[in-house]
């Protein structure tokens, strides 16, 4: 048989792994046809009645692809808070440095 895509619905118990991913779709195959499906990108099992089939199921990413994904983000968080801090010292420091430079130059010619 062909690997399909199935809806987590349930978790008839719940020490079952997917018993915290109601919800998540997952592309499987048949293991034995009344009880087990088997997730393609793992070796876990769902039981049949504790999922729906569903058509036109857009692909989960892995959880790898979502640890990349989140690496990603924050790289880029990262570089953007390291991009405005360089901003507020060119705009409020370094002007504040050259006000203060400026009256201390004063402060001093003055007898």
């Amino acid at each position: 048989m062909k690997p399909f895509h199935v809806r987590i619905t349930s978790a008839s118990k719940s020490a079952y792994w997917y018993a915290d991913n109601i919800g998540q779709v997952y592309l499987v195959t048949v293991i034995d046809s009344d009880k087990n499906l088997c997730v393609m990108e793992s070796c876990k099992y769902i039981a049949w009645d504790d999922c729906e089939i569903v058509t036109n199921a857009e692909p989960q990413p892995s959880p790898l692809d979502k640890m990349v994904h989140d690496l990603a983000l924050h790289e880029a968080v990262l570089e953007f808070q390291e991009s405005c801090q360089s901003m507020a010292y060119y705009i409020i420091k370094r002007p504040l440095e050259r006000a203060i430079a400026a009256y201390l130059e004063k402060a001093e010619r003055k007898p």
